[in-house]
């Protein structure tokens, strides 16, 4: 608990990768979330991909789900942020032999596929409310 709340408690990714370093297990994959939440995907990316021989199977699939999550959010433009790094992911999970990672991001990109279906369908139908007030 104290590693983690060091981690939340810097401000800078370079900090948080420094620190990376040094860490393996729940540690390192909380780090991981700390660059998310520092808004730093390309740096989380790196990370995850860097880092399969180091750290336990278990946390680096995990941390690679994390960032296929914050890879697949819906923007406000209807778009998601990096869907080629969800399927790089789902491609180094496969790879790796951890198929119930690989099968909960391929559902995350279904998942936000259809949010974005639903976004578009929402859009059309109040465009056509204002369009055509009854």
């Amino acid at each position: 608990e104290r590693l983690k709340a060091e981690l939340n408690g810097l401000s800078e990714s370079s900090a948080v990768v420094q620190r990376l370093r040094s860490l393996t297990g729940e540690p390192w994959q909380h780090g991981v979330a700390c660059l998310l939440t520092l808004g730093d995907l390309p740096t989380a990316r790196e990370e995850v991909l860097n880092s399969r021989e180091r750290v336990p199977g278990k946390n680096w699939a995990e941390a690679c789900v994390l960032v296929a999550d914050e890879a697949l959010k819906v923007q406000e433009s209807n778009e998601l942020v990096d869907p080629s790094l969800a399927e790089e992911l789902v491609s180094t999970l496969v790879e790796a032999e951890r198929p119930c990672q690989a099968l909960e991001v391929f559902t995350q990109l279904a998942v936000s596929d259809a949010q974005r279906a639903v976004n578009l369908l929402l859009r059309e139908r109040e465009m056509r409310s204002k369009a055509d007030p009854e």
